[in-house]
């Protein structure tokens, strides 16, 4: 029996080593392809402009030269307080969590110290340019590893081990994280990774490091913040008790890793990150002027003619209705489905993936393109994920190829195609994952089981929380008797 133990303890220790030496190889090369392709990239095309030379609609913003720069100069040499108002534009336009600039600092750390004799500016923008690439490469990293499955009796499937690096491989050449996150350096890199990060952790029932790091994704952008409430219904469904712990970790990071600012303008750190949030950031035209505000679907219903309908889309997104309606039926969905969802994770990945891509499709101030970088390493999740239930291989990898393919060309039509079809071209891509959904998932609303569990458990979790302020008053009845004896 401790021959075994110790053969189990040395295959664990080599399996570690193994992963450890992968995981180095693919953020290193994932840093030195995305360089490569930065450098052929822009010597060949002009993202200067919004429109390209070749005709194609790239939509171009110059955020990291006006804010991210800047942001990151006053911040590390001028003493600058985000959150003040203290400063003219652009820095009185800093709506972000305070862990953006702090990771830009970090960065711009190294930059210190391999190019000393640069100017201070130019560290900055080096730091602003360069960051992209590190967090895309430990998003990288961090997709093998949720792919990568359990040791079976010391060994790894190799096939799933060849799905978790080929899953790796493919997100480094995914189009839509390329072009926006490491070619113009555009801000949705560092929450993906952030958010990534905290899935892998709530995938390994670390609730702690789950919490923490989707803390650091909110304070770096809001745009992970509805995934909170997904979680928190899917842990709720399996064990209430984790739920809340798991609650009570994000309110208490949220708190401490909010410190100083959160003490020093409450109203201002609070307000400024959830301002972009409005809909008075959404026009009801599509005219050259509003070229570089955001997209809803009634601009692609007034793109195609339909007025009429771009109309009645438009005020009941002004009032919420569309996103609301999408995130209801998801946490509702995701509330029956947890127990189908734990026992078979590929399905969960999928409808995580679906859900991501919905909500950013509803978001009722409206959708940049470049916000889709976020919901790519997702998308390659769920497909690597999926592709792996099938039990002959060949039609599993068939069809992770194609739809790998069809992912790739919705990512260059986004990028390319007319800005007002942009939410079109989104919402086909929402409906490959909802095609990829397995049969418990398409019938999830019409099978009477999935709502009788779900109230037995809703009785079970009311019983036991009844039975609890019983003792709790029981305890208390004891205490005062206790004293007056």
């Amino acid at each position: 029996m401790l021959e075994k133990a110790a053969n189990r303890l040395k295959a664990d220790n080599y399996d570690l080593v193994i992963q450890i030496v992968i995981c180095l190889i693919l953020f290193f090369s994932s840093i030195f392809i995305r360089l490569a392709l930065r450098t052929w990239f822009l010597s060949n095309f002009d993202t200067s402009t919004y429109f390209s030379p070749s005709g194609y609609e790239w939509e171009v913003y110059d955020d990291p030269y006006v804010y991210y720069q800047n942001y990151l100069y006053a911040f590390k040499y001028e003493g600058w307080n985000p959150y003040a108002f203290d400063r003219e534009f652009p820095l009185t336009g800093y709506v972000y969590g305070p862990f953006f600039v702090y990771f830009l600092v970090f960065i711009s750390l190294f930059i210190d110290i391999f190019f000393p004799g640069l100017p201070r500016l130019d560290k900055a923008w080096m730091a602003v340019t360069f960051a992209p690439i590190v967090f895309d490469s430990i998003t990288t990293v961090f997709i093998y590893l949720i792919l990568l499955k359990k040791l079976n009796n010391g060994r790894r499937d190799r096939l799933n081990q060849f799905y978790a690096l080929f899953g790796a491989i493919i997100f480094i050449f995914m189009p839509l994280v390329l072009f926006y996150n490491d070619f113009i350096y555009l801000n949705s890199y560092m929450f993906t990774t952030f958010t990534v990060m905290s899935f892998y952790y709530l995938r390994k029932s670390k609730y702690k490091l789950s919490a923490f790091f989707l803390v650091l994704s909110l304070l770096t952008k809001l745009n992970s913040l509805f995934l909170v409430p997904l979680w928190l219904f899917y842990l709720f469904r399996l064990d209430r008790k984790i739920a809340r712990k798991y609650l009570i970790n994000i309110v208490v990071f949220f708190f401490l890793l909010s410190v100083p600012w959160i003490f020093i303008n409450p109203l201002n750190y609070i307000g400024l990150q959830l301002w972009p949030g409005s809909t008075e950031n959404t026009m009801f035209a599509i005219s050259y002027t509003y070229l570089y505000w955001s997209t809803t679907p009634f601009h692609a219903m007034l793109y195609w003619g339909m007025e009429g309908l771009a109309r009645v889309y438009y005020y009941l997104n002004i009032a919420y209705i569309p996103l609301l309606l999408f995130l209801i039926l998801s946490y509702f969905t995701i509330t029956i489905m947890a127990p189908h969802f734990q026992k078979k994770e590929s399905s969960f990945y999928v409808f995580q993936a679906m859900f991501i891509v919905g909500y950013h499709v509803f978001l009722s101030r409206g959708n940049y393109k470049y916000y889709d970088s976020f919901f790519i390493p997702f998308v390659v999740i769920a497909l690597v994920s999926r592709a792996q239930d099938f039990r002959r291989k060949w039609v599993g990898l068939s069809l992770f190829l194609v739809f790998t393919g069809w992912i790739v060309l919705l990512s260059l039509w986004i990028m390319v195609k007319v800005k007002w079809l942009h939410i079109f071209y989104t919402s086909l891509l929402m409906l490959t994952m909802i095609i990829s959904f397995d049969i418990p998932l398409h019938t999830v609303f019409y099978r009477k089981k999935n709502y009788k569990e779900l109230f037995d458990y809703l009785k079970t979790q009311k019983r036991e929380i009844q039975q609890m302020r019983e003792e709790k008053k029981e305890k208390r009845r004891e205490k005062k008797e206790a004293k007056h004896k």
